[in-house]
């Protein structure tokens, strides 16, 4: 059998292996929101161009995932910003 110190001995997540690993996807996951908040803004630009008078083609635009990736985006970089405060 397994006792449970045992698996607390053998999973140590305070590694620097572990938090160098952690610190890695948290800036990719930063310029990855940073990125798609930057898309996001373009193609409502491009949208809101299009319904101008004198247009000649309006720029569709998808509504839910407009929000919903943005949405994301924003929980994405706050999420990292925060978590990189409470590091010091």
């Amino acid at each position: 059998t397994i006792s449970g110190s045992s698996i607390v001995k053998t999973a140590n997540f305070t590694s620097k292996k572990f938090v160098s690993m952690i610190q890695f996807f948290q800036v990719v996951f930063l310029i990855a929101a940073v990125i798609l908040l930057v898309l996001n803004v373009l193609d409502f630009n491009k949208w809101q161009e299009g319904k101008k008078e004198g247009s000649t083609k309006p720029h569709p635009i998808k509504w839910f995932s407009f929000i919903l990736t943005s949405i994301v985006a924003v929980g994405c970089l706050l999420n990292v910003i925060f978590a990189l405060f409470r590091k010091g």
